[in-house]
């Protein structure tokens, strides 16, 4: 615990602030602890100097003369009453123009006379004594000299005496009271400029403790009285000036003394933003990034908001909480708008908004949708077999659901193909396990088209799914009446996506003219992952086009519809 007075042998310097009014001494009177407080001018109503032995404190509030003599403001002995048992005497002083302080006692005792430095303007020694066998009381009468530059001052002396002597065979007597206990230690804040700092503390002591609120400017190399601050809280409006400033409360009564923990005040300066987020445009489902930075004092927070309503609403970001927000974009979210918040202890400020622009993924050989973002055990979808025109020369297109392929080397698929061969039409169904070897090679399995028909307009449905190593693929044409069920056990596919797609099935090691299926509609396609299991909105999820080039579109999905899992894919071209 801190004291007014720093530990012995230390010292620390009383000097007058220039922003707010301080007390030129300070007086402690109590009826047990000796207390010596002089000013360099004449108070009013008071005496100068000497013992003081009253009940109630007293600040001088007359401003003393400049002088650079040597100046006592504060010399003090506690505890002023010892028991006979004896105990340790704490010698206070605090001074002006002074380099040394010379603690000296009238009578002879082994640790004085001792000289401390003290240019710092504060001084304190700590003199023990032994018990009391005698039949009389003890009186202890101790002095101060300062020594400085322009001469020297000898202070008035304090004494210490003994509650009473011990008898022979009976315990040692209480020096009675209670010293002052810090029991709230005030804090440090932060306000603006113009705003009030408060600063409260706490001490409890029998009798009640008084208390006086002290400033420090230079980290707590010196303190002054504030002048006025004698209340438990000490309030004031800030200033600039006031940044940086420690505060301490000393408390005391007529048993000792005791001074809280420093507290420093920063003023604050609103938050500033100094760089506006951009907005953004990527394909759907890869990443984007926003930055945003600000100044202030403290350095403020960042929170990341998003609007989905045009910037009419906001909401928060959970984690979002770094000055570049970077996420995985779902289609669900093209024209969303997003903006950082900063705030500090003295304010907040909004950064304007970045708009987030979608594009469709593109691929050379694919068209539909894909969701990404989770672990997929399970898809499902049906769609109606299209009917493939313009079949002068071979051309090929496959329509079909699964899992992986997106970011994977594996897919694990079932759907049907429409392609033109030899001039005519051609359909059937088949399912594949691509990358798996030991399965036919990694290879599509066609089904046999005598046992498992497939037509244009035939309604066909299909899924994937795994549990463990387990997979299941399973495609069925309610029109045609029948099922087909496969079961593989295969260890390596990421099941990091799902997919719903219109594809240009390679052909050897290139890839085929895109047999023009005009339009093939995709209904109930959804998924499970780890985490949910429904339409594909209900997922992170991006629409594909299929491009020969960035200028030429081979085909292309519409937007989902309402339900979040029926959609439409558009034949454009064939090469």
């Amino acid at each position: 615990m801190r004291v007014p007075l720093p530990l012995e042998g230390k010292a620390r310097p009383m000097k007058r602030q220039s922003h707010r009014s301080v007390a030129p001494a300070l007086l402690v009177v109590a009826g047990v602890l000796a207390v010596l407080i002089v000013t360099g001018g004449q108070p009013r109503g008071v005496m100068q100097a000497g013992l003081i032995s009253r009940a109630a404190p007293a600040i001088f509030t007359a401003h003393a003369a400049k002088s650079d003599k040597p100046r006592v403001l504060l010399f003090s002995a506690t505890p002023a009453t010892l028991p006979a048992s004896g105990g340790a005497v704490k010698l206070r002083a605090l001074v002006e123009n002074a380099t040394s302080c010379r603690f000296a006692a009238a009578q002879k005792l082994r640790s004085l006379p001792h000289s401390i430095d003290c240019a710092s303007g504060r001084a304190s020694f700590t003199v023990h004594f032994a018990a009391n066998h005698g039949a009389s009381r003890r009186t202890y009468a101790f002095s101060l000299e300062l020594s400085g530059k322009h001469g020297k001052l000898k202070a008035p002396t304090v004494a210490v005496r003994e509650a009473a002597v011990r008898p022979p065979g009976t315990s040692s007597l209480s020096s009675g009271g209670g010293a002052p206990q810090v029991t709230t230690q005030p804090a440090s804040e932060t306000v603006a400029v113009g705003a009030t700092a408060s600063f409260t503390a706490a001490a409890s002591g029998t009798p009640s403790p008084s208390v006086e609120w002290v400033v420090s400017t230079d980290g707590g190399g010196t303190w002054n009285l504030v002048l006025g601050a004698s209340s438990s809280t000490y309030s004031f409006t800030a200033t600039a000036a006031d940044s940086g400033e420690e505060f301490e409360a000393i408390f005391w009564n007529n048993s000792s003394a005791a001074t809280s923990s420093p507290a420093t005040l920063t003023i604050g300066i609103p938050p500033q933003v100094t760089t506006q987020p951009s907005s953004v445009t990527v394909a759907a489902g890869n990443s984007a990034s926003i930055t945003a930075a600000a100044s202030g004092t403290p350095a403020p927070s960042v929170q990341w908001q998003v609007s989905s309503d045009g910037g009419n609403t906001w909401g928060t970001i959970a984690g979002a909480t770094s000055t570049t927000y970077s996420f995985t974009t779902s289609w669900q979210e093209n024209g969303y708008q997003y903006r950082a918040v900063f705030a500090n202890a003295v304010g907040s400020a909004s950064t304007a908004a970045a708009a987030l622009t979608l594009t469709d993924q593109t691929s050379s050989n694919w068209s539909g949708y894909v969701a990404t973002g989770g672990t997929f055990s399970a898809v499902t979808g049906s769609w109606t077999v299209p009917a493939v025109t313009s079949c002068s020369s071979p051309s090929y297109s496959a329509d079909w659901i699964g899992i992986d392929g997106e970011s994977s080397t594996t897919v694990e698929q079932a759907g049907s193909e429409s392609d033109c061969l030899g001039g005519s039409p051609s359909y059937d169904a088949w399912y594949e396990l691509y990358g798996d070897n030991a399965f036919h090679g990694g290879n599509e399995v066609e089904l046999s088209k005598s046992t498992y028909p497939v037509n244009p307009g035939d309604s066909m449905t299909a899924s994937v799914s795994v549990i463990g190593d387990a997979w299941t693929l399973t495609i069925s044409n309610s029109t045609e009446s029948w099922s087909s069920i496969t079961r593989v056990s295969w260890s390596t596919p990421a099941q990091s996506s799902a997919e719903w797609i219109a594809e240009r099935p390679t052909t050897g090691m290139s890839l085929p003219s895109l047999a023009n299926f005009g339009t093939v509609a995709f209904t109930g396609a959804g998924a499970t992952d780890a985490s949910a299991s429904g339409p594909i909105s209900d997922f992170t999820f991006a629409p594909v086009e299929m491009l020969a080039s960035p200028t030429d579109m081979l085909a292309s999905p519409s937007q989902l519809d309402q339900t979040g899992a029926d959609f439409t894919d558009t034949w454009d071209a064939s090469s």
